[in-house]
C-alpha cells in the first residue's frame, strides 16, 4: 500500500509527481516480470534497468 498526504494529493504539481512515480513503479515491475524466469539468477547492470524505464 502506498499512502500520500491529502495535502500532497490536492496539490496539482505534487499529484502529478506522485502519479509519475507510481507509473514508473508499475512499468519497472511489469518489465521485471516479463524477463524473469523461475530459478533464474541474473544481475543486471543499472544502465540496462534505467534504459528500460525510460
Amino acid at each position: 500500500m502506498i499512502v500520500g498526504a491529502p495535502s500532497a494529493i490536492a496539490d496539482p504539481g505534487k499529484n502529478a509527481a506522485i502519479a509519475d512515480f507510481l507509473c514508473r513503479i508499475k512499468k519497472s515491475q511489469a518489465w521485471r516480470e516479463s524477463i524473469w524466469k523461475p530459478g533464474q539468477k541474473v544481475m543486471l547492470q543499472p544502465s540496462v534497468y534505467m534504459k528500460a524505464l525510460s
